[in-house]
């Protein structure tokens, strides 16, 4: 809107300085506070003044100037010989006379119609003026529209003849806002009246020593004149009026302008709105807000995450502010915002809808639902490991409640009687393969991932024989000690060793496991199972020597997993049998052979094959009586 500069009239500091002027308080029509950013200044006085319109175009007629020698573009309040009688503000053309209007609005929007009348002897006015006053504070999106419509006609300094005037729509079509405010805050409007003292409320029932009932001031130029009589609504100014953002009270005051004529140049009439008098029109509208009714609509309810939900307002009873609570820990305070709810779940969405007269509430039910599975890492992944492992799984899912589940047993974690619900590190001390997977609360399963921890074992075994130096026919037990050393378990050892040529199976213990012979393949198998760390199960072999010479007991063992230099760890015995010493019956020996004394020799590494030393001579003697009897000795191999 355009923005008008309020000139200093010397005219006016003359009629001041004559009549005496009241200062810049009540009485003066003035508050000592106004609203720090409102851009008005105050009225001088009561009449004698010039006043500038709000109007984009500016003043209808610029007459006033010339007569008053005044600024250009302005008013001019005299108020000589006018008064309040002659001019009226009423809701129906049928009333001409008016009446005192207080419209309730319990919305900031709102809208109405008036009209302007007139009743005076002299049956015309060439110009109808609006004063528009609003209580303060005024809202930086305040605005106002205003439409008249009415009669035209040229000006003569007489009252127009029917053939003269000419009806407008619209020709006032304007919207005003909190800029194009000009004058006050002000307890009272300017006009009839002696002069220097204000006396005019500005709404009905004002409290005018009450400086908080104060208003700021809009002078609005209408482009029309009104009559006593005529075809379209009795000669009267129609006036539209649409308010937008008005938080208080804004009352509406008129003022008639002629041109000349027996009463002279300038405003002299406005309606009378004295508290008390029959006579009184004005009109009033009241910001009167009732507590709203919160409520709103949203375009889904459910469905897949991420959920975009555009919600709509419908409360009721004019809502000033909203706040809404997402139930996702964020919330707006838009009148119709869009939520991306990202996270699965159940979600109670709540609106408080706000006005100066209170609030209330609306809550709604929203869903989004999981179609994304959990993943997991893990940390460290599989390999070769020296030490004990401890394995950390990390799940990630939308949800943020996934459950993990894990074997050890190479079953499916999704299904498994065995399988763990995962709280923790889990330690890894032997070699095992790790199947995990993750469910979140709506039964999406993440893939099954699976990890192979070989963790080293240290397996050893050392041979101990009953007999260090055998001789033919001797039962020799051969203890054989099998640990680890760790630090991770040995899993599935199998213990095997070949019985050579020259000694018979004779039977075998173990504390661990089981024990088998082939007698085929003068096999033993030792089937020892898992050793942990630190435990050592125990094989007894035993062998009957049947034939001197030299023999290696070399077994060979298997370890499922990571159990490096395991062939250096394998003891190896070398046997040397010694042959069996005959005696005569006098007890010395006799037809023997000389050989070294039998020993037994240990070794970690290598293999020694079995030397042949010959057969003894009482063996073979006997052996060629065997056969030529026909007599043949059995044995156990």
């Amino acid at each position: 809107m355009k923005k008008h500069t309020i000139p200093l009239v010397i005219l006016f500091f003359v009629a001041l300085a004559l009549c005496g002027s009241a200062s810049a308080d009540s009485e003066s029509g003035t508050t000592i506070s106004s609203q720090s950013d409102m851009n008005t200044t105050d009225l001088p006085s009561n009449r004698h003044i010039f006043i500038n319109v709000s109007n984009y175009e500016g003043a209808k007629y610029n007459n006033d100037s010339v007569y008053y020698s005044g600024p250009n573009g302005t008013y001019y309040i005299s108020a000589e010989g006018g008064g309040l009688n002659q001019l009226h503000i009423t809701n129906s053309t049928n009333n001409a006379y008016g009446q005192v209007n207080v419209i309730n609005a319990t919305s900031t929007s709102s809208s109405g119609v008036f009209y302007i009348t007139t009743t005076g002897g002299r049956g015309y006015n060439d110009d109808i003026i609006l004063l528009l006053s609003v209580k303060g504070p005024i809202s930086d999106d305040f605005s106002v529209t205003i439409i008249s419509s009415g009669y035209n006609w040229t000006l003569t300094g007489a009252a127009p003849t029917t053939d003269a005037i000419n009806y407008l729509n619209g020709a006032v079509n304007e919207t005003f806002t909190k800029s194009d405010f000009q004058y006050g805050p002000h307890v009272y409007k300017p006009g009839p009246g002696t002069l220097g003292v204000w006396s005019l409320p500005l709404y009905y029932g004002q409290n005018t020593s009450d400086p908080s009932t104060a208003e700021y001031l809009m002078f609005i130029d209408l482009y029309l004149g009104n009559i006593r009589t005529a075809d379209i609504d009795n000669g009267a100014v129609k006036v539209e009026y649409t308010f937008n953002n008005l938080n208080t009270k804004a009352s509406f005051n008129t003022y008639a302008w002629t041109v000349g004529g027996k009463d002279g140049e300038g405003i002299s009439w406005t309606n009378k709105v004295i508290s008390g008098d029959t006579q009184s029109s004005g009109y009033t509208v009241n910001y009167t807000p009732v507590t709203p009714v919160a409520d709103f609509s949203a375009n889904t309810t459910s469905g897949n995450a991420p959920l975009n939900v555009q919600f709509t307002d419908t409360s009721s009873n004019y809502p000033t502010s909203w706040i809404w609570d997402f139930g996702d820990s964020t919330t707006s305070t838009e009148q119709n915002p869009t939520h991306t709810y990202t996270k699965p779940g159940n979600y109670t969405v709540t609106l408080t809808a706000i006005n100066a007269a209170g609030n209330s509430t609306k809550t709604l039910n929203i869903t989004a639902i999981d179609v994304i599975p959990p993943t997991v890492t893990i940390e460290p992944i599989g390999g070769l490991f020296n030490t004990t492992q401890t394995v950390t799984l990390n799940t990630t899912d939308d949800s943020g409640n996934a459950t993990t589940y894990y074997t050890t047993d190479g079953s499916d974690p999704t299904t498994s009687s065995t399988r763990t619900v995962y709280n923790g590190p889990i330690t890894i001390n032997t070699t095992t393969t790790l199947k995990y997977a993750a469910i979140d609360p709506t039964n999406n399963w993440s893939p099954i991932y699976n990890q192979t921890y070989q963790i080293k074992s240290d397996v050893y075994v050392n041979i101990t024989p009953s007999i260090t130096n055998p001789t033919v026919g001797d039962k020799v037990t051969y203890t054989f000690k099998l640990g680890n050393n760790g630090p991770g378990d040995a899993s599935n050892i199998v213990f095997t060793y070949v019985i050579p040529e020259g000694v018979e199976y004779a039977g075998a213990n173990v504390d661990q496991g089981t024990v088998n012979y082939d007698p085929t393949t003068r096999t033993l198998t030792w089937n020892v199972g898992n050793v942990t760390a630190g435990t050592d199960p125990y094989l007894w072999l035993n062998l009957n020597i049947l034939n001197p010479g030299t023999f290696t007991i070399q077994p060979t063992v298997t370890v499922e997993g990571y159990n490096p230099g395991l062939n250096n760890n394998i003891e190896t015995l070398q046997v040397n049998a010694a042959p069996k010493t005959s005696t005569a019956n006098t007890g010395s020996p006799t037809n023997t052979e000389t050989v070294n004394a039998a020993t037994t020799t240990s070794t970690q590494t290598g293999t020694v094959p079995m030397k042949t030393t010959g057969a003894p001579l009482a063996g073979l003697i006997l052996g060629i009586l065997c056969i030529g009897s026909g007599i043949t000795l059995s044995r156990k191999k």
